[in-house]
């Protein structure tokens, strides 16, 4: 695995952990390949698409990919839904792991 771009935010770095745990790697900067935008949609602050054997997951210009070509049960729309809910679910986490940190700070003693 590619150390994870410096420029990611904490809750990128974190939805990229549970990416690569899933058989994701990092490729790189998103300009140094060739991405179609309109096949991608918007998940949280992500962008996925999947293509013939592949999916593909940006953020803030840095490109995931999972190469499929040897499954040979490989379902695009099934495989892309669980990958959006694993971002979803893992932006949910950060986000409610920050605000229970932050309301933490402000917990009075009694």
């Amino acid at each position: 695995m590619k150390n994870l771009p410096c420029w990611l935010k904490a809750k990128a770095i974190a939805v990229a952990e549970v990416l690569i745990a899933d058989g994701f790697c990092y490729c790189g900067k998103e300009e140094e390949f060739c991405v179609f935008d309109e096949r991608l949609e918007a998940v949280g602050d992500w962008l996925i698409g999947g293509w013939e054997c592949s999916i593909d997951a940006i953020t803030d210009g840095a490109l995931f990919s999972k190469d499929y070509s040897l499954c040979d049960n490989y379902n695009s729309d099934a495989e892309i839904e669980r990958i959006k809910q694993a971002i979803a679910q893992a932006e949910l986490e950060w986000d409610s792991g920050i605000n229970a940190g932050q309301l933490s700070l402000f917990e009075v003693s009694p």
